[in-house]
């Protein structure tokens, strides 16, 4: 009877509408609280029923519990060992929730949700000021509580020291005081650190008692190996200070001499027999990053990964830096204590100053340090010329050079007289103005800075090198001229297959690059005109060889400190994969308009523009298509024609970089599309349409573009790229044919570049980059034994990095990066214009009188060439005037006759021309006068008299004249409007 009764209600609840598809597991009651849900949802998932799992885990989250109900969570069940958050971090480890994509991904979101909630909840609850007071009374309670209290206390890990701090200033109670102190060697050694630096702001009885926390830590000298716990310098603060108490001083004294065996009486060096010395010191190793700055994870990429202590008030609190920033940190925090014990010590003033400028650099590269940081610039600024002076010496010799770039722009701001005087040594030897030996600095900033800062003294030159200022003007204008600021590499190889490749590679990355097959023709380049940026050398280029080659380098004026790439390329190995090739042809290729599909691209642009007219997906899926199989074929004919035999991997890699670069195509740029949003549907369309274009291999495992979720998008697989990459066979040393054939195929890319207009080429290398990102990127070719040999070679040389033989653009940029120096980078094209500029403005002054004691002549080539630049030429009108020979009146004539320049300039060119004439003859040839005459007979408005002032001059004929009058038309004056009458004044 009971069964039946029961039976008759289960069927009734059946039937009762929405109670089916909301049955409850008949294993347990149904949940209601958080923590019913959380076993739920572990039953669950001991049966294997995943999809009901991920039902219980959203009905716990749509409770939206509370920090404190989570912190539960995490306490030890009876019936489990499991305790904390492991087992919510194991629910990552079940590949798939429910069959459904959109399921299973709105499950994996909802454990990331949970374990983001945990991991806050417990961060807020460690951190909780008073839990971590209450477990510092507990302290002085009964042992068993104390040993409870430390425990939980070393769970906050670093997060007590704030209030702990605190605690310690207050001393609101001596028993808790004291119980604190006896706790606080038991803790992490992490936490010492803000111990440390409690120490360098306590008064005197706190600071001894830190002293002595620190010393009956089990291993005291461990604290010295990292930086964030190391008490020695704040020792050295302590025992230097003045206001250091008798106490405290001694027992600082005997810490040094007993536990780290210091003893200043002893140093053997008598700037390190006082605290001041000892604190600079340090200071310069952690600048020179010699010091115990701990090497991390993240500093290769610059992240934030250190932990520094600073003041927070009354309190200390931790911030993270990357390592340049801890090491800058460091370095002015140590410096400073060193200056606050003695002002006037020297040494320490030049370490501050040093770290600061060359931090300021690193913040704001370009930028004069009296933009980036005016007080620093004052402070540099107020110094004394001996100060200033030393400093030089010793900035060029350790080669700093954000600091002697300061320096330079200093005494040239105060032209500062005795810097471009001969200096004075021991007897009557005498070496060059401290200037003039800042223009011997491999820089070519500095170069131009101290060039500026001579030409800024007054009265006439008294340094002896006024040849020198006008070449190193010279040679800044004209590279300023020669390709528009585009950075220029020199590259030694003797292959010429491989450095084809490389020179590719560099282009790619925005470097001009010339070729030298041998070492003396690279030096011969070097040597030719200062516009070298970097020098990259194979190991395999003769005539010298390397390690004389790179001795010649670092010896010559322009080569000193120049960045300089060794290649360890392998034996006959091309340095470019197959797909990276590929990868560009199909870019360039996706910019071409194919005849065997000219009218796609205008199809699709007609549709975003006309939004009444909607062309059917079946028409967009069939020009898409179209475009596609286009593609495809004809990149595989310049495959094929390059020599590559084709197979179903190289079939799939070309049908792969079509697909990549299908969005590409003339007037369009991928990024800034997808921001319109006129194009964004349009896209969507043809990506997604795109997307069941591709073979079944290659769409299986593999999404290009992030897609909506939400959407029903039948047969198209939703994972990520680099599923699909991994499927890419990395490629190995190519074969001898291989060389060939990839040879072939890069002149075949670099054909089709020429074929593209030129204001196509920069969004072809933003593309580019959107390409590289996505295409699969193979390990560079390495010979480990190769490399370690050449770096036992060049090691002895500033700057020099060994490489691995590279495979891609991306792979030669992440070098270049390595190698230069952050704080002096390579010049920019904007400072390469800024710097031309200014060197054709004093160059003009030479030339017009302005500046004397210089001659301009040795310029004259260059400023000939500066007349062709529309931002230079009226300058070089004006300077090219005054020299006299007959090349310079030949240019200023063809200024004058060249109708394509603006008439402003033209006028200017005239003016100079007859001036030019009447101080120095004629010295122009016959086609030149006749074009004057034709001119002069076509040309109209203002330019007509100086077109006919210049034919009077050259080609005088009265009956020319004649004629001109005959043909004058007198021009009636118009008429002059009367004034109105003065009002009379009333009366």
């Amino acid at each position: 009877m009971q069964f039946r009764l029961v039976l008759s209600i289960m069927t009734m609840l059946a039937c009762v509408p929405g109670l089916v598809a909301q049955s409850e597991s008949p294993f347990y009651p149904t949940p209601k609280t958080v923590p019913e849900f959380w076993s739920a949802v572990q039953f669950e998932i001991r049966l294997g029923n995943y999809e009901r799992a991920a039902e219980r885990l959203n009905s716990l989250l749509a409770l939206e519990p509370d920090d404190k109900t989570l912190m539960d969570l995490l306490k030890p069940r009876p019936d489990s060992k499991d305790e904390g958050i492991a087992p919510f971090l194991r629910l990552r480890n079940i590949p798939t929730w429910n069959k459904d994509v959109r399921k299973n991904k709105e499950a994996k979101d909802q454990v990331e949700t949970l374990i983001g909630k945990l991991t806050t909840a417990m961060k807020n609850e460690l951190t909780n000021p008073v839990r971590i007071r209450k477990y510092v009374n507990n302290l002085a309670a009964s042992p068993e509580e104390a040993a409870f209290a430390l425990n939980e206390l070393r769970k906050s890990g670093t997060a007590i020291m704030p209030e702990v701090v605190k605690i310690l200033k207050e001393r609101t109670n001596p028993a808790v005081h004291s119980a604190l102190l006896q706790a606080l060697p038991e803790l992490a050694i992490e936490t010492t650190g803000g111990l440390v630096l409690l120490l360098s702001q306590a008064d005197a009885k706190l600071q001894s008692e830190l002293i002595d926390v620190l010393q009956t830590r089990s291993n005291p000298r461990e604290l010295t190996t990292n930086a964030t716990t190391d008490p020695i310098p704040t020792y050295w603060k302590l025992l230097g200070d003045a206001n250091t108490t008798d106490t405290v001083r001694a027992k600082v004294r005997a810490t040094l001499e007993k536990l780290f065996t210091v003893d200043l009486d002893r140093q053997p060096d008598p700037a390190l027999r006082k605290p001041q010395g000892q604190l600079n010191a340090i200071a310069n190793r952690f600048h020179n990053d010699k010091a115990n700055l701990r090497v991390l994870g993240g500093d290769e990429k610059n992240e934030k990964v250190h932990t520094v202590w600073v003041p927070d008030g009354e309190a200390v609190k931790e911030t993270l830096l990357s390592r340049r920033e801890a090491l800058t940190y460091y370095a002015l925090r140590y410096a400073r204590w060193a200056l606050a014990q003695q002002s006037d010590f020297v040494e320490a003033q030049t370490t501050f100053l040093t770290v600061a400028i060359e931090q300021q650099a690193l913040l704001q590269p370009g930028t004069p340090l009296a933009d980036a940081a005016p007080q620093l610039q004052a402070i540099l600024s107020g110094a004394s010329f001996a100060f200033l002076q030393d400093f030089m010496h010793s900035a060029i010799r350790d080669k700093r050079t954000a600091v002697v770039l300061s320096l330079v722009r200093t005494l040239g701001d105060r032209a500062e007289i005795k810097a471009a005087q001969p200096e004075a040594r021991a007897g009557s030897e005498f070496r060059p103005a401290l200037l003039v030996q800042a223009m011997d600095y491999p820089d070519p900033r500095v170069q131009f800075a101290a060039t500026e800062a001579l030409l800024k003294m007054p009265g006439s030159p008294v340094h002896l090198n006024t040849d020198r200022v006008v070449k190193v003007l010279s040679e800044t204008l004209l590279a300023g001229i020669r390709g528009a600021g585009t950075p220029q590499a020199l590259l030694g190889d003797p292959d010429p297959v491989r450095a084809q490749a490389i020179v590719n590679s560099l282009r790619q990355i925005g470097y001009r690059t010339e070729i030298a097959p041998t070492g003396r023709e690279l030096m011969r380049r070097l040597r030719l005109k200062a516009d070298i940026d970097l020098v990259l050398i194979d190991h395999h280029l003769p005539d010298p060889m390397l390690v004389d080659m790179l001795a010649q380098i670092r010896a010559d004026r322009r080569g000193k400190a120049l960045p300089v790439l060794v290649i360890a390329s392998p034996e006959g190995v091309t340095p470019i994969s197959t797909m990276t090739s590929l990868g560009r042809l199909a870019l360039i290729v996706s910019m071409l308009d194919l005849p065997e599909n000219p009218s796609f691209y205008g199809d699709i642009a007609q549709l975003t523009r006309d939004q009444t007219q909607r062309a059917s997906e079946d028409e967009q899926k069939k020009m898409l298509l179209a475009r596609h199989q286009a593609q495809v074929a004809y990149i595989t004919k310049q495959v094929e024609d390059a020599g590559f035999q084709l197979s179903q991997e190289l079939n799939a890699k070309i049908a792969y970089v079509s697909y990549l670069t299908l969005p590409f195509h003339p007037g369009q740029n991928l990024e800034k599309s997808l921001t319109t949003n006129t194009l964004v549907s349009l896209y969507e369309r043809e990506l997604l349409i795109l997307q069941t274009l591709i073979p079944a291999d290659l769409r299986r495992g593999f999404s290009l573009y992030p897609i909506d979720p939400a959407r029903e998008i039948v047969g198209v697989d939703e994972v990520p790229i680099q599923t699909w990459r991994m499927r890419i066979p990395e490629e190995t040393a190519p074969s001898e044919l291989q060389r060939r054939r990839l040879s072939n195929l890069l002149t075949t890319i670099a054909e089709h570049e020429l074929k593209l207009s030129a204001e196509l080429n920069p969004q072809v290398e933003s593309n580019w980059k959107i390409v590289q990102e996505r295409l699969p990127v193979n390990a560079a070719l390495r010979n480990p034994d190769l490399e370690t040999r050449l770096e036992k070679r060049t090691r002895f040389y500033h700057n020099v990095r060994v490489i691995p033989g590279v495979f891609s653009s991306i792979t030669i940029q992440e070098q270049i990066n390595q190698v230069v120096d952050p704080k002096a980078p390579i010049l920019s094209p904007e400072e390469k214009d800024m710097m031309a500029l200014k060197a054709l403005s004093w160059l003009r002054k030479i030339a017009i009188g302005q500046v004397k004691g210089y001659d301009i002549k040795p310029a004259e080539g260059v400023l000939r060439r500066a007349l062709l630049e529309e931002t230079m030429v009226v300058a070089a009108i004006e300077a090219v005037e005054r020299i006299t020979s007959k090349e310079v009146q030949q240019d200023l004539l063809n200024v004058v006759i060249s109708v394509a320049r603006p008439e402003p300039v033209r006028m200017l060119a005239a003016d100079a021309t007859i001036r030019h004439i009447q101080a120095n003859g004629v010295n122009v040839g016959k086609q030149q006068i006749q074009s004057i005459i034709d001119l002069a007979a076509d040309e109209k408005g203002p330019l007509l008299a100086k077109i006919n002032s210049l034919k009077g001059i050259l080609t005088p004929d009265a009956a020319t004249t004649g004629n001109l009058l005959q043909q004058y038309q007198p021009v009636a004056p118009k008429p002059v409007p009367m004034p109105m009458p003065m009002p009379k004044d009333p009366e």
